[in-house]
């Protein structure tokens, strides 16, 4: 976004459901590097059945949001609150990417979650930028893990529980069975998926 004056996003959603879902609600945040709030919108929509619904339009001045990496937070859920999608994309305000590639390090733990997951905390005051989460194993084993969210990005102080499910026949825990984490900044480590 270097260069420009003001940041500005279309917001869309696809839906495969047959069916339209009225009552649901749009929340939309750009985002500064720390997690605060920028600007806000909150609305109430209607998708249609097997079709793309626009949603409207987000935006606000680039020196508003005052730091070089920022993110736009999008979250829907159903009329009771229950998540239908949410997504977080991360953007910069320079030219190019450089101000990811220049943010400080962060630390991110990772706790298993009940058997079939694991709990990954962002405990740093950065944003953990394009956290990668992989099979710590043999990557021409067919007993891989298949991960369900392998790339996101933490805010400080937030956590996030990937789920997990075992390859091969094997479960997921156990057998000193181990995940590869990184990101843009967050260096390499590993996690066991062992309880205690």
């Amino acid at each position: 976004w270097g260069g420009r004056a003001r940041f500005s996003a279309e917001l869309w959603v696809s839906s495969s459901l047959p069916a339209p879902v009225e009552g649901a609600r749009l929340r939309a945040r750009v985002l500064d590097a720390s997690g605060a709030e920028v600007e806000g919108v909150t609305t109430t929509v209607t998708l249609v059945a097997d079709g793309s619904t626009p949603l409207g339009t987000i935006g606000c001045p680039i020196g508003r949001i005052g730091t070089g990496v920022f993110f736009l937070d999008i979250q829907l859920a159903d009329r009771d609150g229950e998540p239908l999608s949410t997504s977080r994309m991360c953007f910069s305000s320079a030219v190019d990417l450089v101000p990811l590639s220049r943010l400080p390090e962060t630390r991110v733990t990772a706790a298993p979650a009940g058997g079939d997951g694991v709990i990954l905390r962002n405990e740093g005051d950065q944003p953990a930028v394009g956290v990668r989460v992989a099979d710590g194993g043999d990557v021409r084993a067919s007993s891989q893990l298949r991960i369900a969210d392998a790339c996101f990005s933490l805010l400080p102080g937030e956590a996030r529980t990937v789920r997990l499910a075992g390859g091969g026949g094997r479960s997921v825990g156990g057998d000193g069975r181990r995940l590869a984490i990184s990101g843009i900044n967050v260096t390499l480590f590993t996690a066991s998926l062992d309880d205690g």
